[in-house]
């Protein structure tokens, strides 16, 4: 890694922190427990999503018998 790299790697990391800060204070919550949550409301949409497929394929495999 060179040190051109660094800098830049570097600097987006302080720029994120800035705007992770900024987050944090407009709305009163840090962005990881955001991320946590939101997280997980995707993996239950999902989960719903699968069971729903699930019983719809169960529907047509039972009227083709």
């Amino acid at each position: 890694m060179n040190n051109r790299h660094r800098r830049i790697t570097k600097l987006r990391k302080q720029e994120l922190n800035v705007l992770k800060t900024k987050f944090e204070r407009g709305y009163g919550v840090s962005a990881e427990e955001v991320y946590k949550v939101l997280s997980q409301c995707v993996a239950d949409a999902s989960e719903a999503i699968r069971k729903f497929e699930i019983s719809i394929l169960d529907i047509k495999w039972e009227d083709t018998e």
